[in-house]
């Protein structure tokens, strides 16, 4: 039996496809965590799994604007990453223009030409997506 260890946390439902692969779903923790696999044969070194905080998007403001796009829109919630093109917005998969992030709960981007008139907010970065309010 193969177990994967996430800090002090124990995997048992582990997928092996051969001596050197397995694959098991990391369970819920924070912070950054020793990964230990063990199997009959004995235990594996150490290496390190960082959980990253939940993505939430907060609020849009202003909620509305013209269907040609232009309107500066402030986002707010947490998890937004700060680096250059690291946290993208779209509107029913339309990307705003020129996202930047002063802080990790506030974004501003400009809202990109669209032709519907409400659509879902989503907000991605480079570790996890989530989705938004309608607008």
């Amino acid at each position: 039996m193969t177990v994967v260890n996430f800090g002090p946390n124990v995997v048992t439902d582990v997928s092996c496809t051969s001596s050197t692969t397995c694959t098991a779903s990391s369970p819920a923790g924070t912070g950054t965590v020793d990964v230990v696999v063990e199997t009959s044969d004995g235990t594996s070194n150490a290496l390190q799994f960082t959980y990253f905080a939940p993505l939430v998007l907060t609020g849009v403001d202003p909620i509305s604007g013209p269907a040609s796009g232009g309107t500066v829109v402030t986002f707010t919630g947490s998890g937004f990453d700060t680096t250059p093109g690291g946290t993208t917005f779209d509107v029913d998969q339309v990307p705003f223009l020129d996202a930047s992030c002063s802080s990790a709960t506030r974004c501003t981007a400009l809202s990109p030409p669209v032709s519907c008139a409400e659509g879902t907010v989503r907000f991605d970065t480079i570790e996890a997506t989530a989705f938004g309010q309608q607008s």
